[in-house]
């Protein structure tokens, strides 16, 4: 499953790299959405879920970049899962 992301506003997160959160959230959401319970739910949603995602963990630069997009795309992944069941 290829996940594109159009546009991406990140307030708040001076001194992450921008361009190394994009390319992990890209890259761990559409490896999160491989599961079957995930393209499932993908199918059969006509909306856009709102998820709130709780803290999650902030370090600066690079590192804390990826951290911090793989924790939003599982986040995303898991919400989108359980939203299926309800």
């Amino acid at each position: 499953m290829k996940i594109q992301i159009d546009r991406l506003v990140l307030r708040g997160l001076d001194g992450l790299n921008p361009r190394v959160f994009a390319e992990t959230l890209q890259a761990e959401l559409a490896r999160a959405m491989q599961t079957s319970q995930a393209q499932a739910a993908m199918q059969q949603s006509s909306t856009t879920p709102a998820l709130k995602l709780g803290r999650l963990p902030m370090q600066p630069g690079a590192g804390g970049a990826r951290t911090l997009a793989t924790g939003v795309a599982r986040s995303i992944a898991g919400g989108i899962t359980r939203g299926r069941a309800r």
